[in-house]
């Protein structure tokens, strides 16, 4: 089989500092973003594409720091890191918007937040005690993803399939139910974690292979073309990627 061979400078000890600084530059992103809502400025830098960069960092750093351990462990390590200090703050709200804005929220959406998968529900749920916590539905989903992608991360023609498959189910179950919020903040950045999943291979192993297969045809035609018909296009990870590489290539490079 024909087969498209990348090849890049191998990285020793799986850790690129880069992608620490850009994780920094993503996040200085969001909260300019989000001052600009505060301040009532004109969001002209678009720092909401630093989400996309954070994405596709993440999956950078998992492909990068893969071990071999159960899901299990995985799972467990990942959650730990995320859930502790999310429930603090997420039980705050909570109390603190019975107490003062007189809200209520019936028992399945509690647990659904404290499960951090209220953004499965759509709009009303997932944006309905902070309209920011969508984004713990979105790293819980995406390390979910990563635990079921995970044997084939090698296979490059198999994950673009699957990146297609997931994207677009994603992608059209908010579309078409009109959960614009989660459309938004979550269907539109799946793609960028495989693309990021993709980079990390390419940087841990020193070589990206990509076979020439119907494998990867089906993925490409349902990730780019099926969308597309409906009025859905993926495109803001290519945004994120020109940062990237304008910081590493230009700026970093220089300095």
């Amino acid at each position: 089989m024909a087969a498209l061979e990348i090849k890049a400078p191998t990285i020793p000890g799986g850790r690129i500092g880069a992608i620490d600084e850009l994780k920094g530059a993503a996040i200085l992103l969001i909260l300019i973003y989000h001052a600009g809502g505060v301040l009532v400025w004109q969001n002209f830098v678009h720092g909401d594409v630093g989400v996309y960069l954070f994405v596709i960092l993440s999956g950078v750093g998992l492909a990068l720091s893969r071990r071999e351990e159960p899901a299990q462990s995985f799972l467990r390590r990942r959650f730990l890191s995320i859930y502790p200090t999310y429930w603090i703050v997420l039980t705050a709200y909570l109390l603190a918007n019975t107490h003062f804005l007189q809200l209520h929220y019936s028992v399945p959406d509690i647990v659904a937040h404290f499960l951090g998968i209220q953004a499965w529900f759509g709009d009303q749920v997932g944006l309905g005690v902070n309209d920011s916590f969508w984004f713990i539905t979105l790293i819980v989903s995406l390390y979910l993803v990563y635990v079921l992608v995970r044997p084939v991360v090698r296979r490059t023609d198999i994950l673009v399939l699957w990146c297609g498959l997931i994207s677009v189910a994603v992608a059209f179950g908010y579309f078409f139910t009109g959960q614009s919020g989660c459309f938004g903040h979550i269907a539109l950045r799946v793609p960028g974690f495989f693309v990021g999943l993709l980079i990390g291979v390419l940087l841990r192993d020193g070589r990206l292979e990509v076979p020439l297969s119907t494998t990867l045809a089906s993925g490409l035609f349902l990730l780019f073309y099926v969308p597309y018909t409906q009025g859905i296009v993926f495109y803001s990870e290519l945004t994120a990627l020109a940062i990237a590489a304008a910081y590493i290539l230009l700026w970093k490079a220089k300095a």
